[in-house]
């Protein structure tokens, strides 16, 4: 009689064979579906500075939602936290960009209007800015204002030195 050499060989070739077989059920069966979680709070959801950007152009149309904090460069005679840190005022521009995000596409231009007059630290809320490579905006304003598509909003990062920038691309 033989000696067998490995018998844990046979056992993970029958093993492999049932998880093979589980799985291509699972894939065959139209009837398998994931479980998926729909519900997703805005504060859920990360923001993505990757998200809307595009190649720089030489000319857009913005608007944008300042927020400033307290130890800003210069922060805004409009701040309204006047004990807001960095940190809060990031999570608050982030929750604000996840706001319109979440938007549904025709109410996305009552959204931010709405958005505007709620949090705008600005003098102007709803003031729309001509940018290009040379117009006279801080640096940080301008490179988000020429790279992101239209339509969509991104934040300024790192801030700016009045604050962070939420920054919606008109045209």
């Amino acid at each position: 009689m033989a000696k067998r050499k490995n018998p844990g060989v046979t056992g993970l070739v029958i093993g492999a064979i049932v998880v093979g077989i589980v799985v291509g059920i699972i894939i065959v069966n139209p009837r398998y579906s994931p479980a998926v979680n729909v519900e997703v709070d805005s504060k859920d959801i990360a923001y993505n500075h990757a998200e809307g950007a595009i190649a720089r152009v030489n000319k857009a149309k913005v608007s944008h939602i300042l927020i400033s904090y307290k130890t800003a460069k210069s922060p805004t005679p409009g701040l309204k936290d006047k004990n807001r840190t960095e940190e809060q005022a990031r999570k608050l521009a982030e929750e604000i960009w996840a706001k319109y995000r979440e938007a549904e596409a025709a109410d996305k231009d009552k959204v931010w209007k709405e958005l505007q007059a709620q949090y705008n630290e600005d003098k102007e809320p709803h003031t729309e800015y001509d940018v290009t490579p040379e117009a006279g905006w801080i640096q940080e304003f301008k490179d988000i204002g020429l790279t992101t598509a239209v339509g969509a909003a991104r934040i300024t990062m790192p801030p700016g030195k009045y604050g962070y920038h939420v920054i919606r691309r008109i045209e």
